[in-house]
C-alpha cells in the first residue's frame, strides 16, 4: 500500500538548522523518496517501506535534539 506522510519538524532549539539539516540528511541516505515545502516535507512510498524508516529517524533525531513531530499520513492522497 501507497502512503503519503506529511512531516513537520519543529527542533525546540534557537539554532534549530543543524537539527533540520540533519532530518533531511537522514532522509537522502535512506533512499525514500521526498519533497521538502516550506512548513513541511512530503515522504511517500510503500508503507512497509517508509513507516520503519521514518520512525527510526525521528527517534534517531529525539535522543540528539528536543523535538517536536507533527505527521499526516494518507493513504489516498496523491503527488
Amino acid at each position: 500500500m501507497n502512503i503519503i506522510i506529511d512531516i513537520a519538524y519543529y527542533p525546540l532549539l534557537d539554532k534549530y538548522s543543524k537539527a533540520v539539516d540533519d532530518f533531511l540528511k537522514q532522509l537522502d541516505n535512506s533512499g525514500i523518496s521526498y519533497q521538502t515545502g516550506a512548513t513541511s516535507t512530503l515522504v511517500h512510498g510503500d508503507y512497509d517501506r517508509i513507516m520503519p524508516v521514518v520512525n527510526a529517524i525521528m527517534k534517531d533525531l529525539m535522543k540528539i535534539y528536543p523535538s517536536v513531530f507533527s505527521l499526516r499520513i494518507s493513504n489516498v492522497c496523491k503527488i
